[in-house]
C-alpha cells in the first residue's frame, strides 16, 4: 500500500475520511492527527503515514484507492 504522494491536504483528508474538512482540522489542531503547517500559511498538511496510522487507530476503513 505505498503510495506517491508523501502528505495529502485537509481536503483530501477530508474525502478519505469521509468527514468535513472542518472536522480534519479539528484532529489536527487537537493534536490527534499528526502533520504541520507549510511556513508562512495556514495551510495544514498530514503525511500518508500519520494518516494510515490515525486510521487504524480510530478503526477508519483504508480504502487502497487513496493510497496508490
Amino acid at each position: 500500500m505505498a503510495s506517491k504522494k508523501k502528505a495529502f491536504t485537509t481536503g483530501q483528508v477530508a474525502d478519505i475520511c469521509s468527514v468535513s474538512p472542518q472536522t480534519v482540522i479539528k484532529w489536527f489542531d487537537s493534536g490527534k492527527l499528526k502533520g504541520y503547517k507549510l511556513p508562512g500559511s495556514k495551510d495544514r498538511r498530514i503525511p500518508v503515514e500519520n494518516l494510515l496510522q490515525f486510521m487504524k487507530d480510530h478503526d477508519i476503513p483504508v480504502d487502497d484507492k487513496f493510497f496508490s
